[in-house]
Protein backbone atom coordinates (compact mmCIF):
# COMPACT_ATOMS: atom_id res chain seq x y z
CA UNK A 1 0.00 0.00 0.00
CA UNK A 2 2.51 2.10 1.02
CA UNK A 3 4.72 1.26 -2.37
CA UNK A 4 1.31 2.37 -4.14
CA UNK A 5 0.85 5.56 -2.77
CA UNK A 6 4.55 6.72 -3.27
CA UNK A 7 3.69 5.82 -7.03
CA UNK A 8 0.47 7.50 -7.24
CA UNK A 9 2.71 11.06 -5.62
CA UNK A 10 5.10 10.43 -8.01
CA UNK A 11 2.13 10.56 -10.95
CA UNK A 12 0.75 13.77 -9.40
CA UNK A 13 4.14 15.36 -9.04
CA UNK A 14 5.20 14.55 -12.70
CA UNK A 15 1.54 15.55 -14.14
CA UNK A 16 2.36 19.21 -12.17
CA UNK A 17 5.23 19.44 -13.88
CA UNK A 18 4.68 18.62 -17.02
CA UNK A 19 1.42 21.07 -17.20
CA UNK A 20 3.83 24.01 -15.46
CA UNK A 21 6.02 23.00 -18.36
CA UNK A 22 3.25 23.82 -21.23
CA UNK A 23 1.84 26.39 -19.62
CA UNK A 24 5.44 28.03 -19.37
CA UNK A 25 5.80 27.45 -23.29
CA UNK A 26 2.66 28.40 -24.15
CA UNK A 27 2.98 31.88 -22.58
CA UNK A 28 6.80 32.13 -23.44
CA UNK A 29 6.48 30.65 -27.46
CA UNK A 30 2.94 30.69 -27.97
CA UNK A 31 2.86 34.80 -28.95
CA UNK A 32 5.48 34.07 -31.25
CA UNK A 33 4.19 31.73 -32.80
CA UNK A 34 0.68 32.72 -33.95
CA UNK A 35 2.32 36.57 -34.26
CA UNK A 36 4.40 35.24 -37.01
CA UNK A 37 1.15 33.81 -38.47
CA UNK A 38 -0.89 36.43 -38.47
CA UNK A 39 2.11 38.27 -40.11
CA UNK A 40 1.75 35.80 -42.93
CA UNK A 41 -1.94 36.13 -43.56
CA UNK A 42 -2.56 40.04 -43.22
CA UNK A 43 -3.06 42.02 -45.86
CA UNK A 44 -3.35 45.81 -46.12
CA UNK A 45 -5.29 47.98 -48.50
CA UNK A 46 -1.63 48.98 -50.08
CA UNK A 47 -0.35 45.62 -50.10
CA UNK A 48 1.75 43.84 -52.33
CA UNK A 49 -0.85 42.80 -54.14
CA UNK A 50 -2.78 44.37 -56.56
CA UNK A 51 -6.14 41.92 -55.44
CA UNK A 52 -5.49 43.71 -52.13
CA UNK A 53 -5.19 47.03 -53.68
CA UNK A 54 -8.66 46.61 -55.87
CA UNK A 55 -10.46 44.87 -53.44
CA UNK A 56 -11.18 42.72 -55.95
CA UNK A 57 -9.89 39.05 -57.32
CA UNK A 58 -8.30 40.13 -60.93
CA UNK A 59 -10.29 37.40 -62.62
CA UNK A 60 -13.26 38.92 -61.96
CA UNK A 61 -12.48 41.82 -64.73
CA UNK A 62 -11.78 38.64 -67.15
CA UNK A 63 -13.82 36.31 -69.31
CA UNK A 64 -15.81 34.53 -67.06
CA UNK A 65 -15.47 31.23 -69.34
CA UNK A 66 -13.60 30.53 -73.04
CA UNK A 67 -15.34 26.98 -73.44
CA UNK A 68 -16.11 25.70 -77.21
CA UNK A 69 -19.61 26.11 -78.14
CA UNK A 70 -21.38 23.09 -77.59
CA UNK A 71 -22.94 20.72 -80.88
CA UNK A 72 -26.01 22.64 -82.30
CA UNK A 73 -25.87 25.12 -79.67
CA UNK A 74 -26.99 28.52 -81.59
CA UNK A 75 -27.08 31.74 -80.72
CA UNK A 76 -29.72 32.67 -77.70
CA UNK A 77 -29.58 29.20 -76.19
CA UNK A 78 -28.51 28.19 -72.31
CA UNK A 79 -25.69 26.82 -71.69
CA UNK A 80 -26.10 26.43 -67.84
CA UNK A 81 -27.03 29.81 -66.45
CA UNK A 82 -25.33 31.56 -69.06
CA UNK A 83 -26.44 32.48 -72.68
CA UNK A 84 -24.62 32.37 -75.95
CA UNK A 85 -24.80 35.33 -77.94
CA UNK A 86 -24.54 35.81 -81.28
CA UNK A 87 -22.65 38.91 -82.65
CA UNK A 88 -21.77 39.91 -86.12
CA UNK A 89 -18.47 39.96 -87.97
CA UNK A 90 -17.76 43.87 -88.10
CA UNK A 91 -19.08 44.59 -84.90
CA UNK A 92 -17.37 47.37 -83.21
CA UNK A 93 -17.35 47.44 -79.17
CA UNK A 94 -16.18 50.37 -77.36
CA UNK A 95 -15.11 50.98 -74.12
CA UNK A 96 -15.02 54.16 -72.60
CA UNK A 97 -13.51 54.74 -69.02
CA UNK A 98 -15.51 56.92 -66.65
CA UNK A 99 -13.07 56.10 -64.07
CA UNK A 100 -9.76 54.22 -63.49
CA UNK A 101 -6.59 53.95 -61.47
CA UNK A 102 -3.40 52.84 -61.55
CA UNK A 103 -1.05 50.83 -59.19
CA UNK A 104 2.71 50.24 -60.50
CA UNK A 105 4.15 47.14 -59.97
CA UNK A 106 6.34 46.50 -57.12
CA UNK A 107 5.51 49.66 -55.66
CA UNK A 108 1.59 50.12 -54.87
CA UNK A 109 2.10 53.37 -53.27
CA UNK A 110 2.94 54.63 -56.46
CA UNK A 111 -0.76 54.95 -57.85
CA UNK A 112 -3.61 57.49 -59.20
CA UNK A 113 -5.64 58.14 -62.05
CA UNK A 114 -6.01 56.79 -65.33
CA UNK A 115 -8.64 56.81 -68.18
CA UNK A 116 -8.79 55.58 -71.73
CA UNK A 117 -11.05 54.09 -74.56
CA UNK A 118 -10.22 50.76 -76.18
CA UNK A 119 -12.45 49.75 -79.52
CA UNK A 120 -13.00 46.63 -80.81
CA UNK A 121 -14.00 44.77 -84.36
CA UNK A 122 -15.44 41.47 -84.22
CA UNK A 123 -13.39 39.96 -87.22
CA UNK A 124 -14.80 36.39 -87.20
CA UNK A 125 -16.82 33.78 -85.00
CA UNK A 126 -15.19 30.47 -84.11
CA UNK A 127 -16.94 27.22 -81.82
CA UNK A 128 -15.44 28.64 -78.71
CA UNK A 129 -15.64 32.76 -79.36
CA UNK A 130 -15.12 35.62 -81.50
CA UNK A 131 -11.69 36.74 -82.93
CA UNK A 132 -11.23 40.69 -82.51
CA UNK A 133 -9.05 43.56 -83.22
CA UNK A 134 -8.13 45.84 -81.11
CA UNK A 135 -8.35 48.81 -84.05
CA UNK A 136 -7.83 52.35 -81.50
CA UNK A 137 -8.24 53.41 -78.74
CA UNK A 138 -5.52 55.23 -76.15
CA UNK A 139 -5.02 54.94 -72.56
CA UNK A 140 -4.25 57.70 -69.86
CA UNK A 141 -2.28 57.05 -66.97
CA UNK A 142 -0.65 59.62 -64.88
CA UNK A 143 -0.81 62.46 -66.94
CA UNK A 144 0.74 60.64 -69.85
CA UNK A 145 -1.43 59.05 -72.82
CA UNK A 146 -0.34 56.52 -74.81
CA UNK A 147 -2.27 55.54 -78.02
CA UNK A 148 -3.21 51.98 -78.97
CA UNK A 149 -1.19 50.98 -82.46
CA UNK A 150 -2.25 47.55 -82.58
CA UNK A 151 -3.95 44.74 -80.73
CA UNK A 152 -5.41 41.15 -80.95
CA UNK A 153 -8.24 39.41 -78.65
CA UNK A 154 -10.50 36.85 -78.13
CA UNK A 155 -14.39 37.21 -77.16
CA UNK A 156 -15.83 33.94 -75.43
CA UNK A 157 -19.21 32.46 -76.91
CA UNK A 158 -21.25 34.61 -74.01
CA UNK A 159 -19.48 37.87 -75.58
CA UNK A 160 -19.44 39.11 -71.82
CA UNK A 161 -15.50 38.67 -71.97
CA UNK A 162 -12.73 39.49 -73.57
CA UNK A 163 -8.85 38.96 -73.31
CA UNK A 164 -6.14 39.85 -75.33
CA UNK A 165 -2.61 41.67 -76.28
CA UNK A 166 -1.15 45.09 -77.91
CA UNK A 167 1.09 47.49 -78.43
CA UNK A 168 0.85 51.54 -77.95
CA UNK A 169 2.87 54.29 -78.73
CA UNK A 170 6.40 54.85 -76.82
CA UNK A 171 7.40 51.57 -77.25
CA UNK A 172 4.56 50.27 -75.16
CA UNK A 173 2.98 46.99 -74.51
CA UNK A 174 0.08 45.59 -72.55
CA UNK A 175 -2.57 42.79 -71.95
CA UNK A 176 -6.00 43.44 -71.57
CA UNK A 177 -8.94 41.65 -69.86
CA UNK A 178 -12.10 43.52 -69.95
CA UNK A 179 -15.29 41.98 -68.91
CA UNK A 180 -19.63 43.20 -69.30
CA UNK A 181 -22.36 43.89 -66.75
CA UNK A 182 -24.65 41.45 -69.14
CA UNK A 183 -22.54 40.84 -72.68
CA UNK A 184 -20.61 43.17 -75.00
CA UNK A 185 -23.63 43.39 -77.56
CA UNK A 186 -26.41 44.85 -74.70
CA UNK A 187 -24.86 45.59 -71.63
CA UNK A 188 -23.72 49.20 -70.91
CA UNK A 189 -21.36 49.11 -68.38
CA UNK A 190 -18.07 46.98 -68.44
CA UNK A 191 -14.52 46.95 -66.46
CA UNK A 192 -11.41 46.18 -68.26
CA UNK A 193 -7.56 45.64 -66.41
CA UNK A 194 -4.69 45.75 -68.19
CA UNK A 195 -0.90 45.23 -67.73
CA UNK A 196 0.61 48.36 -68.89
CA UNK A 197 4.71 48.56 -69.92
CA UNK A 198 6.49 51.76 -71.36
CA UNK A 199 9.75 51.30 -70.86
CA UNK A 200 10.80 50.28 -67.40
CA UNK A 201 7.81 50.77 -66.17
CA UNK A 202 4.59 48.34 -65.52
CA UNK A 203 1.71 49.82 -64.41
CA UNK A 204 -1.27 47.36 -63.33
CA UNK A 205 -4.94 49.77 -64.74
CA UNK A 206 -8.57 49.26 -63.90
CA UNK A 207 -10.72 51.22 -65.75
CA UNK A 208 -14.56 51.42 -65.52
CA UNK A 209 -16.94 52.66 -68.02
CA UNK A 210 -19.45 52.32 -70.49
CA UNK A 211 -20.05 50.07 -73.76
CA UNK A 212 -20.84 51.92 -77.58
CA UNK A 213 -21.22 49.37 -80.69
Amino acid sequence: MALQTKSLALLIAAVAVSAGLVGYYAATQGPTIFHALAASTTTTDSGTSSNNFWGHPQQNYGPQSFQQRPPGGPAGALWGNQQITNISSGTTITITSASGQFIVFGNPSDNGTASGTLTFTVNSELSSGYVLTLSSGSVTINGATYTISSGTAQMNIFANGIQGQGTASSGSTFTIRASAEGNFSGATTARAMLDFKTGSTEYEVLLSGTITG
